[in-house]
């Protein structure tokens, strides 16, 4: 039989390689399997990390807590390695916190205490909640997830087009409150168990099912999941052990190759293996009929394989999204620029003033309103518009146009007034200073809000005023532009405290081209 399931979870795992992979890695990450570490950026690895050329063994819970008690003590203490490049931004800052604790729950709550609260938590107020918050996502994703995982494996084993959002069939068809409940229970009598030792090991494996049965029947109750896992596991526990055996000498060879072996074969192929291994024994236990069997209710397990996803019949579809068609004209569009004009000077003189505590005019024009905004936000909605099917494609490009626009803004101004009204250095993948990455996720948001509610909102709005009112306004607004433009051109642009930053400004003017590009 072990022999079987090994050849068939090859077969399985061969055919869908990078899915299977992916579902592995992802779920380990969400429920604390694996330790993330931000190691040059790029330096993650499942199960065991790399630091220093050592390799870290798996922690078990009680060290972990530890860990993160003496890391959030000593944090100050420590050498950031990982981040020296980036100490500025939103983005910069979560990570350095979390790859100081080692967390990423306590470093995001660390972060949020440096940022918002001017680190006025005590170290055991950060504690208190960041334990709380681990037993929540232990108790809400990580156990429910881990179920997703057996329903993602029973369906991908036959079906070639099953999709990683399986994993949260259990959130998607309102069953996580019963899985997040017998998986609980499950892990106490796993732990109590444990204690005897003997009977630890007995019942690791005895309840070893119960994560496959509710991949089939999320609505089981505790008792009738454990009692089915016991009669299924009945007669093969000795050969669940071998098959633990056989993949423990894949994790070693795994550890010799700095566990990437283990990321890439050992857990994804253990994990295909195991489906097989249930699979075997559930159709012999529905073929007898025997008691419980009416639990295992996934009928369509063993068709051909066949280039589809499994006929679920309480599937929650995802619905495609349609948006009804606005109608604009040229006045429209003025006025559309005024507004995301006004709100990106009101967003950043805000964000300054809470920040900082005093009030900027910002912008290198001298009236309400910042131009790049409104040309950003234009730009976007005549562009993307015919997108709005699709809410991904909409966010992405958008960040690429924004990114575009002010990219190209920040250099013409350098180029021009050899000032910078916006600097980036030092904040996380950020391009000469123009634009970084949290920018451009701001961006990229705003716009996708303002395509989807905001501009159909407006639109509707100025459509209920009367034509020739909005016309004289618009107007008005482009005349006070035009002004203000005159003062731009011909007294200089405002270029205050705090709006420009004159230390770029550069002496020598042949060196800075090549600079800036």
């Amino acid at each position: 039989m072990i022999k079987e399931v090994k050849k068939e979870g090859k077969k399985v795992f061969k055919s869908n390689f990078w899915k299977v992979v992916a579902v592995c890695f992802i779920t380990a990450i969400m429920t604390g399997s694996a330790t993330v570490y931000f190691v040059n950026f790029n330096t993650v690895y499942n199960n065991s990390i790399i630091s220093n050329g050592d390799i870290l063994h798996i922690k078990n819970n009680s060290e972990i807590i530890s860990d993160f008690t003496d890391s959030l003590i000593k944090v100050k203490d420590k050498a950031n390695n990982y981040l020296e490049t980036a100490t500025e931004g939103v983005i910069a800052t979560f990570l350095n916190n979390i790859s100081k604790s080692n967390s990423i729950v306590f470093g995001i709550l660390n972060a949020v205490n440096e940022m918002v609260f001017k680190d006025r938590f005590t170290s055991s107020i950060i504690i208190f909640i960041g334990v709380l918050i681990k037993i929540c996502c232990w108790l809400f994703i990580s156990n429910v997830i881990k179920v997703g995982k057996s329903r993602f494996f029973l369906e991908n084993r036959r079906y070639k087009k099953t999709k990683l959002r399986r994993i949260l069939f259990a959130y998607e068809d309102k069953k996580y409150k019963n899985v997040a409940f017998v998986m609980f229970k499950k892990e106490l009598y796993t732990f109590l168990w444990s204690f005897t030792i003997i009977g630890g090991i007995i019942k690791y494996y005895s309840y070893y099912f119960i994560p496959y049965i509710l991949a089939e029947n999320p609505d089981i109750k505790f008792k009738d999941a454990v009692k089915l896992s016991k009669r299924m596991t009945c007669g093969y526990k000795k050969k669940m052990f071998l098959l633990d055996v056989y993949f423990g000498l894949y994790y070693i060879f795994g550890i010799l190759s700095f566990n990437i072996f283990n990321l890439l074969v050992t857990i994804p192929y253990r994990e295909c293996s195991y489906t097989e291994f249930y699979m075997n024994i559930r159709n012999n236990y529905i073929k007898n009929k025997d008691e419980g069997y009416l639990n295992l209710c996934l009928s369509k397990l063993n068709v051909d394989i066949c280039n589809s996803e499994y006929p679920i019949e309480c599937k929650v579809n995802s619905k495609k999204i349609v948006v009804d068609n606005v109608k604009y004209n040229f006045w429209d569009l003025i006025l559309l620029f005024f507004t995301f004009s006004f709100i990106g000077y009101l967003w950043e003189v805000l964000l300054h003033l809470f920040s900082d505590g005093v009030f900027v005019n910002r912008g290198s024009l001298y009236g309400p309103w910042l131009p790049i905004y409104g040309c950003g936000g234009i730009i976007s909605f005549l562009l993307l518009y015919k997108y709005r099917d699709k809410p991904v494609k909409v966010f992405f490009m958008s960040v690429l146009v924004c990114g575009l626009i002010e990219y190209f803004s920040s250099l013409f101004m350098e180029l021009i007034f050899d000032l910078r009204w916006w600097d980036y250095t030092g904040y996380f993948f950020n391009i000469n200073g123009r634009v970084c990455l949290e920018g451009l996720l701001f961006f990229g948001f705003g716009c996708t809000v303002a395509i989807y509610i905001l501009i159909p909102f407006l639109l509707n709005l100025f459509h209920k005023c009367n034509i020739k009112f909005i016309k004289l306004f618009d107007i008005f607004l482009v005349i006070i532009f035009l002004i203000d433009f005159g003062l731009y051109l011909f007294k200089g642009p405002n270029k205050g405290q705090d709006i420009t930053n004159e230390e770029l400004t550069f002496i020598n003017h042949e060196c800075k081209i090549l600079y800036y590009f």
